[in-house]
């Protein structure tokens, strides 16, 4: 994509099943939502330092992802935007992420999730049905940690809850 696309909108690349690659540029702030819903065949993609959004269901379905690199300014992960992207086996969280919305990483292999310092909110489901999951620490700065964020991930044995958290609807 050319550098002058800052926004890349809704439904972008939907359904664009044979699509594997995509080389996005640093000046792009929002990935849409659903830009890459259904894209089964997506194995690579690099997400700028510039994305501060991305939005619902942004690559909801891309099954052959397995590394995304968030980076450090990121504000919003939206609702579903990696559900079902079963090649995806870890993850880490800047610290300027305010929220990882519902059922962001629901249906996921996640083994490994770091979620650092500075996440304000972890919304419904974000990390349920993450089965391949076996330990999770929340950070202190979380506030609010959804219902069923960890439901029906059955090899987690451990989970880390921070000091102080002002809505706790916690339910595996």
């Amino acid at each position: 994509l050319p550098n002058t696309v800052t926004v890349l909108g809704a439904s972008s690349f939907y359904n664009c099943g044979n699509l594997e690659t995509v080389r996005l540029q640093d000046n792009l702030t929002t990935i849409g939502e659903g830009a890459f819903e259904n894209c089964y065949l997506l194995s690579n993609i690099n997400i700028p330092t510039t994305v501060t959004n991305i939005n619902s269901e942004a690559f909801y379905n891309c099954d052959k992802i397995k590394n995304i690199q968030l980076h450090e300014g990121l504000l919003i992960i939206g609702y579903c935007a990696f559900s079902g992207c079963k090649g995806l086996t870890s993850i880490t969280i800047p610290s300027t992420v305010q929220s990882i919305e519902g059922s962001a990483f629901t249906g996921t292999n996640l083994s490994e999730v770091v979620i650092k310092d500075g996440v304000k909110t972890i919304g419904n489901s974000a990390f349920a049905s993450c089965e391949m999951l076996t330990s999770i620490e929340i950070p202190d700065s979380v506030t609010t940690l959804g219902t069923a964020v960890f439901k029906n991930c059955s090899n987690l044995i451990s989970i880390q809850l921070p000091n102080i958290a002002t809505a706790l609807n916690f339910e595996m």
